[in-house]
């Protein structure tokens, strides 16, 4: 299943690559590869590690990039647990290469979280002013759905963002999955989006090629 779906990702970017200007940057296969790798069954899982309804900060919680790279483009994230307990993404996003995309996931969690005795999550983090996009996966499928919200953040200090269940848009590759229902007794994962690309071809109002940071301050149950 996974080597299927890495082929057929593989096609897809080749074929970009085949049709695209001259100016197009190159595609790191390293990074898409590893990428692909560590958020699938085989690569590893973690655990929250912390007791009752608060996410992060965690000492155990183990976050890495998922970049427009999975599908051809170029942009780069990275993460940092800080000194405090908060997680600093760092990215350089760019829409080179028809990409758009920047963020960071959990590897799979092992327990998953059963959710199903709260309403919905709060964030608390520091985003400059952009919209972002906060995700959870009800299965372990690399490329399943993504449970998503699509959230504003204050150009300073701290934002506090509640995000309900109910209100969350089932999607893959952006698009509106018709007929799905969210499992929240196994989260699976969670995963952070700075995107070009909204839902359905909509597009994000606040993105901007750039390179910058965000501050994850706390991620919880409410």
């Amino acid at each position: 299943m996974i080597l299927a779906r890495a082929m057929i990702l593989l096609a897809a970017v080749a074929s970009a690559s085949a049709l695209s200007a001259p100016a197009r940057q190159p595609w790191d296969l390293g990074r898409f590869a590893k990428q692909l790798f560590l958020y699938s069954p085989l690569g590893g899982t973690t655990k929250v590690g912390t007791d009752g309804e608060v996410l992060w900060p965690s000492p155990t919680l183990e976050w890495g990039p998922l970049d427009d790279v999975v599908m051809g483009g170029a942009s780069v994230s990275t993460w940092k647990r800080e000194a405090d307990g908060s997680g600093t993404w760092s990215m350089d996003v760019t829409d080179a290469n028809n990409g758009g995309f920047a963020g960071v996931r959990t590897r799979l969690l092992s327990p998953a979280i059963d959710a199903s005795g709260f309403k919905g999550i709060q964030l608390k983090l520091e985003g400059g002013g952009k919209r972002y996009k906060f995700s959870v996966r009800d299965s372990t499928d690399w490329n399943g759905i993504g449970w998503t919200w699509i959230f504003p953040t204050s150009n300073r200090g701290v934002t506090t963002v509640k995000l309900p269940f109910s209100d969350a848009v089932p999607t893959q590759y952006a698009k509106v999955v018709a007929g799905a229902e969210l499992n929240a007794a196994s989260i699976q994962a969670l995963q952070f989006t700075y995107s070009k690309f909204e839902y359905d071809g909509g597009i994000n109002p606040t993105f901007e090629p750039a390179s910058f940071g965000v501050s994850i301050k706390e991620i919880s149950l409410v």
